[in-house]
């Protein structure tokens, strides 16, 4: 089984608004991807493809990547395609 990987630092991101979208780019979220919070827990339960999301944290990620990591941990939590790892 061939299973998508992304890897996700927070000094690959600026904002927000740039992590949201480019999960859903990487991701393949439809057209209609919001690019909230509320939008990636929506399209993240509706994965269908195999995922591995590794998330490399440090010790002053910004306010922002923490939410987006819950919104990713919950996801994992309730999808079974989504694998979650933490570095």
């Amino acid at each position: 089984m061939i299973m998508n990987k992304l890897i996700l630092r927070t000094n690959k991101f600026t904002s927000k608004e740039h992590i949201l979208r480019y999960l859903g780019f990487a991701m393949h979220f439809p057209d209609y991807y919001g690019c909230n919070l509320d939008a990636l827990q929506d399209c993240l339960g509706d994965v269908e493809d195999d995922w591995e999301i590794l998330i490399e944290r440090s010790d002053d990620d910004a306010e922002w990547f923490e939410k987006t990591c819950v919104v990713l941990e919950r996801a994992a939590g309730m999808n079974p395609c989504i694998k979650l790892t933490k570095m």
